[in-house]
């Protein structure tokens, strides 16, 4: 009876809530690094309903640095590891730009 509910919830993450939680949001966020999508990114967007906190300057400067990474991850097979801290960062530079 209840050894099933206390194992359910001692495991919150089950399959379909880890897939939307953790698997989906960074594969999206990888594909959008990989292809260059910046203004897709809340953070970056132009578009973003909120007002942006980046001004013009800083909003280049970290696209200019986004290319960069970019052209590393994508021309280097050992600097995957690079790309998944970039990946980490925009993440987490996602969640703060949608959770204010």
């Amino acid at each position: 009876g209840t050894l099933p509910q206390q194992q359910q919830q001692q495991q919150p993450w089950q399959g379909k809530d880890f897939f939307v939680e953790e698997i989906e949001p960074a594969s999206v966020a990888l594909f959008k690094f990989r292809n260059g999508q910046w203004d897709d990114f809340a953070f970056l967007s132009k578009k973003n309903g909120k007002k942006n906190s980046l001004t013009k300057r800083q909003r280049e400067t970290v696209i200019a640095r986004l290319d960069f990474l970019r052209d590393v991850t994508m021309g280097v097979t050992s600097a995957k590891e690079a790309e998944i801290a970039v990946l980490e960062l925009l993440l987490r530079a996602e969640e703060d730009c949608n959770a204010s």
